[in-house]
């Protein structure tokens, strides 16, 4: 965990913080304030533990939209 939180550190000096690496929208504020090293917003969570679940890709090209924002 100590590795989550100095790169969610790093995004925050490199001004990437809570926006989401699979999407690029912003990562809801009550997901940030629970967990404040994640990097991807829910519904990108969802989508990369359904596919890794099913043992592979879901969306094709490896990016779908997400409704957060």
């Amino acid at each position: 965990m100590l590795e989550q939180v100095n790169a969610a550190l790093a995004r925050l000096d490199a001004g990437a913080y809570g926006i989401c690496a699979r999407c690029g929208k912003e990562i809801g504020a009550r997901r940030l304030a629970a967990l404040p090293y994640v990097t991807l917003c829910i519904e990108c969570q969802e989508i990369v533990e359904r596919e890794q679940a099913s043992g592979g890709s879901l969306s094709g090209s490896g990016v779908r939209e997400c409704q957060e924002a």
